[in-house]
């Protein structure tokens, strides 16, 4: 069956920037959230939670291998990907005159037993999207901490980035004279459009490893440049932990985000990156430190759109307190009272899901599955 969404006019060979702009042009007027190229396969997107196909025939090496060049600026791009994943933001003026900025991931894969190369790209939108007050709820007012860790958690797109965008987003808006440096991989969204020589704010982005070698030395660099507010794009080890840590414990706001899907997994995923003979020390200052955790899902709605939900829990002094005796006693309980803390002081994912039903949001079948996480 042919898709309906098949692009009209697709080049007959994909050769430079200028075919990639078009297909990528066309991927944002149908509303595709992610565009994926492989060689030997048809070029695909997301659309509306759904996969359809952009092409009717498949693409040669050679197509996937000049994207490549043209998404990574030169003929290294098909070599570094044959050895390690590489992410990288790509930009073009649309013919509206907009900028379309897309976050492209490339990865060595296998296509009948031989190696291939395989995109994803995901649109970002121009402007971070503002933050909504009434859905985060009495959460709104625990992003913005004075000091201390802010995590955002979640599994590949669950829309970390962009809560931690809308974050800043309202940082630049409350206007509070402060500064801010962000370090991520890549640079998602860009906030050029949001300042002006009006606001009080100053925002600087920095990508790893093209500008800086790596999210410890990162944070190392942002401890010597006067930060208010310090975003570190993941914090994916022990050293990006520990010095997260340290910048949250020298008087700074810092946001970071996880991959883990309960305030209860946040904890085990940040012991299971820790060196057994310090991670005791180390989770106790994380304990001592940490303000909110965020975990999010993107949920498909009966409309076709997606929707996010989310557990939290923000951290009173009572908390931490309750958590650092814990730890102190059985350093491997801390998961399972922090789940238990949720419960009781926080919102599950559960609770979200049951409030997203009773709206006619999303379909009853969601409670089902969130209650086998809960039981």
């Amino acid at each position: 069956m042919v898709s309906r969404y098949v692009m009209p006019g697709c080049p007959a060979t994909f050769l430079d920037e200028t075919d990639l702009n078009l297909l990528l042009s066309y991927a944002q007027e149908v509303g595709a959230s992610d565009i994926y190229i492989r060689s030997l396969r048809p070029i695909s997107a997301r659309i509306r939670g759904e996969i359809h196909r952009l092409t009717d025939r498949i693409l040669q090496d050679h197509e996937v291998n000049q994207i490549m060049k043209a998404i990574y600026e030169g003929d290294n791009g098909p070599v570094q990907v044959a050895i390690k994943p590489i992410s990288k933001a790509y930009s073009f003026r649309h013919k509206s005159g907009q900028r379309l900025r897309f976050r492209c991931q490339g990865t060595g894969t296998q296509v009948n037993g031989q190696f291939a190369i395989s995109l994803t790209l995901r649109e970002l939108p121009a402007i971070p999207r503002k933050l909504n007050k009434e859905e985060l709820g009495p959460l709104y007012d625990t992003l913005f901490p004075d000091v201390g860790l802010v995590l955002i958690c979640g599994e590949t797109g669950s829309g970390k980035s962009t809560l931690m965008a809308g974050i800043i987003r309202d940082l630049i808006e409350k206007d509070d004279h402060q500064h801010i440096l962000e370090y991520s991989q890549p640079i998602e969204y860009v906030y050029d459009d949001l300042l002006s020589g009006k606001h009080h704010v100053e925002v600087e982005q920095s990508e790893v490893p093209a500008n800086i070698p790596s999210f410890p030395e990162a944070i190392a660099d942002a401890l010597r440049r006067d930060p208010d507010i310090i975003l570190v794009g993941e914090a994916r080890d022990a050293e990006t932990i520990k010095a997260a840590l340290l910048a949250a414990q020298t008087g700074h706001t810092v946001y970071t985000t996880v991959h883990a899907n309960t305030v209860g997994s946040v904890f085990l995923r940040l012991l299971q990156s820790l060196p057994s003979d310090s991670s005791a020390m180390i989770l106790g200052g994380l304990i001592d430190s940490i303000r909110t955790i965020v975990c999010q899902d993107l949920l498909k709605t009966i409309s076709g759109d997606r929707v996010a939900i989310r557990e939290s829990l923000s951290f009173t002094q009572e908390l931490r307190d309750q958590l650092l005796q814990a730890a102190q006693h059985d350093i491997m309980s801390v998961p399972s009272i922090a789940t238990k803390m949720v419960k009781v002081h926080g919102v599950t994912k559960l609770q979200a899901v049951k409030r997203l039903v009773e709206e006619g949001a999303i379909s009853e079948h969601w409670i089902g599955l969130y209650e086998r996480d809960y039981e």
